[in-house]
């Protein structure tokens, strides 16, 4: 996936195929960089935001949630 001024990019930023019409990529293989962790929740989000595409709803927001954090937890570098 790339910007739309990217030539080498196979597929544009809404997950359509250049120079394809009506073809649409929706799975791992969009993604510009793999992440080094479990890759299931990435791939299920990049299905999710292709469905939103076409369809042409409005996309979601981002939202700030709570989060767990375990008792005792390592903290990172310059959090107190």
């Amino acid at each position: 996936m790339g910007s739309d001024r990217d030539e080498m990019a196979v597929v544009d930023p809404q997950t359509r195929v250049r120079g394809i019409d009506g073809l649409r990529i929706a799975d791992g293989s969009i993604m510009p960089s793999i992440a080094s962790s479990n890759l299931n929740a990435p791939i299920m989000m990049v299905g999710e935001r292709a469905s939103d595409l076409i369809l042409g709803g409005p996309l979601l927001g981002p939202e700030n949630v709570p989060f767990h954090r375990p008792l005792g937890a390592v903290q990172s570098l310059g959090e107190n």
